[in-house]
């Protein structure tokens, strides 16, 4: 019997893309969903691993070996689930830009942080 994960069971109910998108969009989202389960599980177990500390998208991407755009969108659906929460914190990008910090909700409630 396999390990259960902390994300089995969670419906992300997320629109592939808006109903007025190109054919282009449609056939991309459906590749992109294809491995957004994947991605969305990798994503989680990085931010499980950096604990209260916490990571940026583009500290998450560097990880997991993944472009950004891949993290992205797999931190957000960890987002609008409850899962992941901003710590208050940036820190900066690559490009001197600062990137907030997202932490797993059980460290952002133990800091305080919403």
């Amino acid at each position: 019997m396999s390990e259960q994960h902390p994300l089995d069971g969670i419906n992300f109910n997320t629109p592939p893309t808006r109903a007025s998108a190109p054919g282009t969009s449609w056939r991309a989202a459906s590749v992109a969903g294809k491995s957004a389960g994947k991605r969305r599980r990798q994503v989680f177990d990085a931010y499980a691993e950096a604990g209260p500390r916490g990571l940026t998208a583009e500290e998450c991407a560097d990880l997991l070996g993944l472009p950004v755009q891949c993290v992205g969108p797999r931190r957000l659906d960890l987002e609008r689930a409850g899962l992941l929460r901003p710590n208050g914190e940036t820190r900066p990008t690559r490009t001197g830009c600062p990137a907030r910090v997202f932490v797993l909700a059980c460290y952002a409630e133990e800091g305080g942080a919403a």
